[in-house]
């Protein structure tokens, strides 16, 4: 988030486990775009989707799609996870609340994903 950026106008990114692609990452302009569900782009293991003009796309966005494709491609879904800025509140929920980081290392705090345990070469 750059400094003229506030919480309710930065990009919003939650990530979202599915049965088909084990995870998808997926953007939104902020949290209204969120709520509208009006999304910007998103990224499986198969592919970048960007859903509108590229050139409108908030910097980064597109970048960091690309990234988790090849995070999500090499099966390091727990790697790919820590890019979510926000995750559902609840499991059927469309409540969403933001991760906090570490200031120092933007690790996740608190519960920590499935897929990166200790031990596990893939996160």
């Amino acid at each position: 988030m750059t400094t003229s950026e506030t919480a309710e106008d930065a990009p919003v990114c939650v990530a979202f486990p599915t049965i088909m692609d084990g995870l998808v990452l997926r953007w939104y302009r902020n949290l209204a775009g969120y709520d509208a569900n009006v999304e910007l782009a998103s990224a499986s293991r198969d592919h970048v989707s960007v859903h509108g003009p590229v050139d409108e796309l908030p910097s980064g966005v597109l970048d960091a799609a690309n990234r988790a494709l090849e995070l999500l491609r090499a099966d390091h879904h727990g790697q790919a996870a820590t890019m979510a800025t926000h995750r559902p509140a609840r499991c059927l929920g469309r409540e969403l609340v933001p991760i906090e980081r570490q200031a120092t290392d933007g690790l996740l705090r608190g519960r920590q994903h499935p897929d990166n345990r200790e031990g596990d070469d893939r996160g």
